[in-house]
Parts: structure tokens; sequence; C-alpha cells
């Protein structure tokens, strides 16, 4: 039958193909069920295929569907381009996704890298986690995402950079010439935690596995003035170590040592939707983004 493909119908596919759900692809386009089965169905009209059927816990794409994703795709990442390019005519923008240690640390080096790369371009950076990485990208609330892990969608690209090790940042006593904590001495302390997901972290695991439970009396989601949570109380925080190091420069009173058993390293990733780098400019953004993540000791 003929029929007109609007970008709207392209952007239903694409959307059930990245979500595999009917009912979240319509929160995602922010429509209806009802719609997006309708659309669906209209779809399937034009293909002459099924395009995606219910295994009973989602929507699995068929051999048609499959071959005719990436020209789809193309075609949603060719548009979103070109209304890029209109909105920022003056100036482009890059929006940068990462947790509030990685923007301490690495962030200054960002800003002096695109000044110098791609001066013209506006550097954004957004707060996030691990735990809200993937979906800020695949929802493009953000260009890039700097995270320890946590992305796993096939419409994600993720490039590793090594690990980085947590360590124990406190207020050295005065008079002691050891900034290395044993295991009793840092059960006998007060903690502070920094911890999106719950009052528990790896560590807490770790421990309890070995029969100990630290002391914890506070919990933040965010590294920022976390120093103000240690000098003069006798606490203990586990921070990144890179984090521990910008922290000791400022306060001379701040030590750190490893942690006193034996602890996970985390990764350290850049990730971003794979079509994004059909545009050029994303690609030069990313180039610039490898380059100082790649001169970046995080240890």
């Amino acid at each position: 039958m003929p029929f007109s493909m609007d970008l709207n119908l392209a952007l239903i596919f694409y959307e059930l193909y990245a979500c595999r759900s009917i009912s979240k692809a319509a929160a995602k386009l922010g429509s209806s069920q009802p719609t997006v089965s309708r659309r669906l169905q209209e779809l399937r009209l034009v293909f002459e295929d099924p395009l995606f059927i219910s295994n009973g816990h989602e929507l699995s794409p068929t051999n048609k569907a499959v071959t005719i994703y990436p020209e789809i795709s193309k075609l949603i990442a060719d548009a979103n381009a070109i209304f890029h390019q209109a909105e920022n005519s003056n100036v482009s923008k890059v929006v940068i996704a990462c947790s509030d240690d990685f923007e301490y640390f690495i962030g200054p080096k960002i800003i002096e890298e695109f000044s110098k790369s791609l001066p013209d371009v506006l550097v954004i950076f957004h707060q996030v986690n691990t735990l809200l990485a993937e979906q800020i990208i695949i929802d493009r609330k953000a260009d890039f995402c700097i995270t320890a892990g946590g992305t796993h969608s096939n419409i994600v690209a993720r490039e590793g950079f090594g690990t980085h090790k947590d360590v124990c940042l406190y207020q050295k006593p005065d008079g002691s010439s050891d900034n290395q904590l044993s295991l009793s001495q840092y059960l006998k302390m007060e903690h502070f935690s920094v911890h999106f997901g719950g009052s528990e972290g790896v560590s807490d695991e770790i421990l309890r596995r070995n029969g100990f439970k630290r002391r914890l009396v506070g919990l933040t989601s965010h590294y920022c003035g976390i120093e103000r949570y240690i000098l003069g109380t006798g606490r203990v925080v586990l921070v990144p170590v890179y984090v521990a190091k910008l922290l000791c420069a400022h306060h001379p009173d701040l030590v750190y040592c490893d942690i006193p058993f034996n602890s996970v390293n985390d990764p350290v990733e850049l990730s971003y939707r794979k079509d994004s780098l059909r545009s050029k400019f994303f690609k030069k953004c990313r180039d610039v983004l490898v380059k100082v993540m790649k001169s970046t000791d995080w240890n």
C-alpha cells in the first residue's frame, strides 16, 4: 500500500528497538501505550513484517527489524544533528555528565583541552552517578558520561581508561608518625560515607563477610565539602585516591592511606551513544575527552 513515513514513525521504531517494551518506549516518547501500539501496527503494514515479537518478558526484533535498524538509527541521528546545529548556530555546546569527584579532578583539564582544541565549544557539566548514567545517555540528556562503569545497553559505547583505588582519608592525630591505619584502628573510628545507592557499599560487604562492621555516623551522595566532615572530628572516609591527593594538598592536616583490608578497584569509563559519532562535531568532542582521559593518572 502507498505510504509516506514520517519522522515520528521512525522514532517509534527506534525507541521500540532500544527499549524492547511498548510501555517503556511510550514513557520515553511522552506518549501513551495505545498510541505506540497503533503506530507499531502501521510500521508492520509498511514493512510487511511483525518487526517485534513478544516473548513474555520483552519485545524481540525480527530479522527484518535488525536489518532496517541501522538505517533508522542513521535517520534519527542525522535529524538530531540538524536540530542540534539549528539550536546552536552561534555557540556549540557539549554536555558531560559525571559524579562530582570526577568533575573535581578532571573537569579543569577538560576545560583547558577544549579551550585549546575546540575553543568555540561551551562545556557543560551535569552531575550523575553510575546508577543513572546509562539512562541519561539513552535519553540524550547528556552527550557523554564519565563514570565508574554502569552502562550496558547495546546502543551505548564504552571506553575504559584503567581503574582507580579508594583510600582512607582522615586527620592524623598530633604526634603520630605513621599514616597507615591498622584494621583495629579503622574499625574503632567513626565513619562518614559517600554513597548513592543506600547506606552500605562494597567495603561494608567485604567487612561483613569477615565478621566486622564499621561505625557509620553520616552519609552523603557527593564528595564536595567532604573535608568538613573529617577535619577536627577523628572520623575517616573512603574516597578515590585522586580526590584524597587534591584534598591533602589543600588541607595539610589531612592524610590518606591504603584501606586496611582487601578491597576492589573501580573502573574509569567514558560512555556515549554509538550513533552520536555520526556527527563530526561529537566525534571531535569525543577525541578531546579521550586525549584528556588517556593522559590522566587515576592513581
